[in-house]
């Protein structure tokens, strides 16, 4: 089901990955579910004083709204605002293709840099093979990480206008052999995947990056009615 995000719960998220980032690419559903579970543990640990807690990170004073399941290729998030309690809800879906890397090498950390992105983004890491592991960091820190095949799977990403970075994005994409990530399918810590990086060899692999943007829409619009993707299937490195 669609989810409402907001600026807050976003950097509650991104300083919770800095040090347990998600295990696989990230979807815009589970961003959700993984932010309750941060706050609720921070309530947890600040019981004492919840009300100064609250007061910080804003919790009950952002509304929730339920609504219809969205088809699989719509995200769903809230505008960056000084004032989320009256910012305008929107879903997203994928838009213009910006950004399309390929590379043949394995185990080298490659960066990225963007400028002038004014919009919200999606990435997408594929491999040619299935034997593949894929980290991903923005501006330092994770932002996915877990198996990298022929199929994309796309993270969201959501910013809006500058948010903070003047435009301009970094990534930094790592591909390495899955046998050499002891952590598979578990959550590993931005310790982990500096070592990995780290003790990372160069070898040949085939892979690439896209970053598109997500258009918004506003959450009243009849999804039923809302045109597909208009970016053509990842292609898959030869």
């Amino acid at each position: 089901m669609p989810t409402a995000f907001t600026e807050s719960e976003l950097r509650d998220l991104l300083e919770h990955d800095s040090a347990e980032p998600p295990h696989s690419m990230v979807t815009a559903a589970r961003v959700h579910r993984r932010v309750r579970r941060i706050r609720r543990r921070r309530l947890s640990l600040v019981a004492g004083v919840a009300a100064a807690a609250l007061v910080v990170a804003g919790v009950n004073a952002i509304p929730r709204t339920v609504t219809a399941e969205a088809p699989d290729d719509i995200w769903a998030g809230v505008m960056a605002q000084p004032t989320p309690s009256s910012s305008p809800q929107y879903y997203y879906y994928p838009g213009q293709l910006i950004a399309h890397e390929q590379s043949s090498k394995g185990g080298v950390r490659m960066r990225y840099t963007y400028k002038n992105i004014l919009k919200a983004v999606s990435v997408a890491v594929t491999c040619s093979d299935t034997t593949s592991y894929a980290i991903v960091w923005v501006h330092g820190m994770i932002f996915s990480n877990g198996d990298c095949g022929p199929m994309p799977v796309r993270s969201g990403l959501f910013f809006q206008g500058s948010a903070g970075y003047n435009g301009e994005l970094e990534f930094e994409v790592l591909v390495v052999r899955r046998k050499d990530v002891a952590k598979v399918g578990k959550t590993i810590s931005r310790a982990d995947a500096e070592a990995i990086a780290a003790a990372a060899k160069p070898y040949r692999a085939q892979w690439g990056f896209e970053v598109t943007t997500l258009v918004p829409m506003p959450q009243t619009t009849d999804l039923t009615s809302v045109p597909g993707p208009s970016i053509t299937p990842a292609t898959v490195p030869s």
